[in-house]
């Protein structure tokens, strides 16, 4: 199955997703260049390694875990309440989320 080059995760506030940002020619990928994933929450944002290769396995655990974080992300500060992730914290406890699936070899 070929990589999709656009996904995209939002929330209900749109201001949370993530996705593909670049993915490498075949050439590229030859040569052992990898695809480039980008998280944004709110105003903070950070590129990271993506390796496309799991795209064609099962990815409903991850999935769970990433909404279930995000279930505890309140975007709107007024609406935030004692034990809400911050902005922050969600981009931490995601990366973890997305760690612990690739030392678990589900990919």
């Amino acid at each position: 199955m070929a990589p999709t080059t656009q996904i995209s995760t939002t929330s209900r506030s749109d201001t949370f997703s993530i996705r593909v940002v670049s993915v490498p020619s075949p050439v590229e990928a030859e040569a052992g260049v990898g695809a480039v994933g980008r998280i944004t929450v709110r105003d903070f944002g950070e590129n990271f390694p993506m390796d496309l290769t799991c795209w064609d396995v099962e990815l409903a655990e991850l999935f769970d875990g990433i909404f279930m974080l995000l279930e505890d992300y309140e975007v709107e500060p007024d609406l935030r309440e004692p034990g809400d992730l911050s902005a922050s914290e969600l981009f931490a406890a995601a990366r973890e989320v997305w760690d612990t699936f690739r030392r678990s070899g589900a990919e």
